[in-house]
């Protein structure tokens, strides 16, 4: 499979570039007020592709941020739903701020304290 994708970019190429040997010659576009712009046939289906691909992905960003801000709502709310069946206590929905990744204790188990690792002057002259 790996040696078809290759042969496919391949042909692809190949036929791209023999389209852009074979219309090589020049062509004008006239804007308004007098303007024109000369320059190979190529270049300018190339130009106009990549605008109308901008143009593409400008339109598409605001459904692709609303979705991803969905997903990840729906992932917390997942994860909460996970957790409120495994723990006693009731979890609010403010301690999931990055994709439901939360650290909670059971409510039999003790909360440990936290302990410092960096050592101090009393620790190294004693």
């Amino acid at each position: 499979m790996r040696y078809f994708n290759w042969v496919l970019r391949a042909l692809l190429f190949i036929s791209l570039l023999g389209f852009a040997l074979k219309n090589d010659q020049p062509a004008t576009l006239r804007y308004f007020f007098g303007y024109e712009w000369t320059s190979s046939l190529v270049v300018v289906v190339l130009v106009f592709f990549a605008i109308g691909a901008l143009l593409g992905v400008i339109a598409m960003l605001p459904n692709v941020l609303q979705q991803r801000r969905e997903i990840a709502r729906l992932k917390c709310d997942l994860h909460l739903a996970r957790c409120k069946s495994h723990f006693s206590r009731a979890i609010s929905r403010r301690c999931c701020n990055t994709f439901g990744n939360i650290a909670i204790t059971p409510r039999s188990a003790p909360i440990a304290k936290k302990t410092s690792t960096t050592t101090t002057r009393e620790d190294v002259h004693s």
